[in-house]
């Protein structure tokens, strides 16, 4: 590891020798090496410049708009050749001639025509240098330029260009054009017009993007409130959007228009569910409305709307189980099991009940899915419809059954039979899924599952890859049982120059630990250069080693030196992870660990100290050692982000925490709900 880092070290040393002793020497001599300063520049370094437009060498050429860029208002002597520059060939020229242009201002007015000619230009980043250039020439040119920034889209970001530079730089002007590109003929345009404006007015922005007088706002929200009346849907949807943009209070006003974008849509629903969501009273019985009236391409669009609402949607959605459309109860049944109905698994799984005895399978399934979801006390009762499911002549229906069984464990027993026979399945991906159900479900009965596992670990289709993974943890998870196929696991150590094979050879080598202790050194070794070898370096393979060392702690022991390594570089993927592992592992030289844990702890970046917090909460480590930082930082900085994991820790230390019973009285008050809930039961552990 030093070696390497060495090895990065010379190499960045030598790269920067060449740029500083021997790149100039190939630069072109007639443009100045050295940066321009707009109050120092000569009229020779300035005609010097000017000449450098017109060389051959395209290298020369960009680095004398570049030039002429720094040098400002001072080199408006450039402006005609600069002109004529911007239709050079290449267009990284012509866009830092586009760029020297607009830091003329108003000076660079002559060059209009042919900047306003590029605005066509096939290139991308060409036609947003020209448009910021245009729009600090002004004029009514910037109509055109907004327009084709709002047409094209970012790249990298997958938004309109208008959205990269244009909007911040020159806000009051993208507003005056994107209002008047609401009465454009073009629909897309009109589309995007209102969506910049709903950007540049979001009452979310930390920092006002533009600052609007009463009578502004007012008035933009009528002219907003216009376009709710568009003949595009994609208008009105958008204009709904912008209109909560720039008042939350208007959310209730433009309901009708966001239900209905999301009745149309195929695709896209948890952004209109999310604008539903704090408006229930007005979206729950609209939606309601629209799902009984078949006005949904897509039922579950509605209902997973619905589900959005858990606290208040459920007298709505069970209502709907009983509406006369199979694909209604059916998408209901599906969003009954979504997880923000987790807090009320008992009283949902009543409701679902029912629907086990729909006359449509699809419902049938779709609700056992649910109750088995949510983990209810009588969840058992979907059974006897999951099996029945194992023998239903479609295999996705057969693949799903498994699934849900799977997911029940042993309180689906009575399954266990069906599940046998379903291991000779004509369809693949089913006798994957049973097999990894009755592991689950009955260890003792899942000798049989051995030749399928098996077979899912040798599986080489990148599309088994989920079905080897899973196979491997099985087979890990049935300990002794699994002897049988040791072979087979251990043949998945070898890992050699591919990385892709890290995540499955960490799965091996734990699963083997777990099946036969005495193979755990060779196991352990494998796990240990997963850590150490810097190809992991960013790869969830390492984190899998990590936890599994965690996991595997009595045999970890000779791993700790590849965790030390890693927690003390300075920058890399899972050091936190690896400073807290060595902690649950070594625990002869712990306070080393925690030194290293302090450090990351101390830090400034917010990010990471979270990240520290939370990495011993998974890790299930004895934070004492901590308790020290942890009560000074409850005590001076209760808003903290991460107070919540702290006075999880401090609750973690019993009565050694005694100290910092002071500050988590004073979280009894705190605004969030969760810090206070934690405070109390932190308390409760201590005293």
């Amino acid at each position: 590891m030093k070696r390497s880092l060495m090895k990065r070290s010379t190499v960045r040393l030598l790269t920067c020798l060449a740029s500083t002793f021997w790149l100039p020497a190939y630069l072109p001599a007639a443009v100045p090496q050295n940066p321009i300063n707009e109050s120092v520049v000569t009229d020779q370094q300035l005609s010097t410049l000017i000449q450098s437009l017109k060389a051959e060498d395209v290298l020369q050429r960009r680095r004398a708009v570049a030039a002429l860029h720094n040098v400002g208002p001072a080199g408006i002597l450039a402006l005609p050749e600069l002109t004529r520059t911007l239709s050079d060939q290449d267009p990284r020229v012509a866009k830092g001639a586009a760029t020297a242009i607009g830091s003329f201002g108003p000076q660079g007015r002559s060059a209009l025509p042919a900047l306003v000619s590029l605005l066509s230009s096939d290139v991308d980043y060409l036609v947003h240098s020209v448009s910021l250039a245009i729009g600090a020439i002004g004029g009514p040119d910037n109509k055109r330029a907004v327009k084709e920034l709002l047409l094209r889209t970012s790249p990298k970001l997958g938004t309109p260009l208008i959205y990269s530079s244009y909007a911040n730089r020159f806000p009051e002007t993208a507003l005056k054009q994107m209002v008047e590109l609401l009465s454009d003929r073009d629909e897309k345009t009109r589309s995007r017009a209102v969506g910049g404006i709903g950007h540049l007015v979001n009452y979310l922005h930390k920092e006002p993007m533009i600052t609007l007088t009463e009578e502004q706002r007012n008035e933009l929200g009528k002219q907003l409130f216009a376009s709710l009346n568009d003949e595009s849907l994609a208008v009105r949807y958008s204009a709904a959007r912008a209109l909560i943009s720039l008042d939350p209070e208007y959310r209730s006003q433009v309901t009708p228009q966001i239900i209905e974008a999301l009745a149309q849509q195929e695709d896209g629903w948890q952004d209109a569910a999310g604008l539903l969501r704090p408006v229930p009273a007005k979206a729950i019985p609209e939606l309601l409305t629209a799902l009984e009236g078949d006005q949904f391409v897509d039922p579950t669009n509605g209902t997973l709307a619905l589900a959005y609402m858990a606290d208040q949607s459920q007298p709505a959605l069970q209502r709907c189980l009983q509406h006369d459309s199979a694909s209604v109860r059916n998408a209901a049944a599906k969003a009954l099991g979504w997880y923000t109905f987790s807090d009320y698994k008992n009283e949902v799984t009543g409701i679902l009940l029912p629907s086990l005895n729909d006359q449509n399978t699809d419902v049938q399934l779709c609700s056992a899915e649910s109750i088995a979801s949510l983990q209810g006390d009588k969840m058992s009762a979907c059974v006897p419809v999951l099996t029945r499911m194992l023998r239903h002549e479609e295999s996705g229906k057969r693949s799903r059954a498994a699934v849900s069984l799977h997911l029940m464990g042993p309180a689906a027993i009575s399954s266990v039979a069906a599940l046998q026979k379903t291991l000779a399945d004509p369809d693949l991906e089913v006798r994957y899924q049973s097999a990894l159900a009755l592991v689950a479900i009955d260890k003792k009965e899942s000798a049989v599952t051995l030749p399928i596992l098996a077979s899912a670990m040798t599986n080489g289709d990148p599309k088994s890859l989920y079905f080897r993974n899973r196979a491997v943890q099985a087979a890990g998870e049935l300990g002794p049982i699994s002897k049988p196929i040791d072979g087979v696991l251990e043949s998945l150590l070898e890992i050699g120059d591919d990385k892709r094979k890290g995540g499955i050879a960490a799965r091996a080598a734990e699963a083997l630990i777990k099946i036969d202790p005495a193979k755990a050194p060779a196991a352990v070794d494998v796990l240990a250069s997963i850590v150490a070898d810097p190809k992991f370096r960013s790869s969830m393979a390492r984190r899998y080693s990590i936890e599994a060392l965690v996991r595997q702690s009595v045999h970890a022991q000779p791993a700790v030196a590849s965790l030390a390594e890693l927690a003390a570089l300075e920058r890399g993927s899972f050091r936190i992870d690896a400073a807290v592992a060595r902690v649950k592992i070594d625990c002869d030289h712990a306070e080393e660990g925690w030194q290293v844990i302090r450090e990351k702890y101390l830090a400034k970046d917010e990010r990471s100290r979270r990240r520290v917090l939370r990495t011993i909460l998974k890790y299930d480590v004895d934070p004492t050692p901590l308790l020290k930082e942890l009560s000074t930082m409850v005590a001076q900085q209760p808003a903290a982000p991460h107070v919540l994991e702290a006075v999880e820790l401090i609750g973690k230390c019993g009565p050694a925490a005694a100290p910092a019973i002071p500050a988590l009285r004073e979280l009894l008050d705190h605004s969030e709900v969760s810090v206070r809930d934690a405070a109390q039961h932190a308390l409760s552990k201590i005293q």
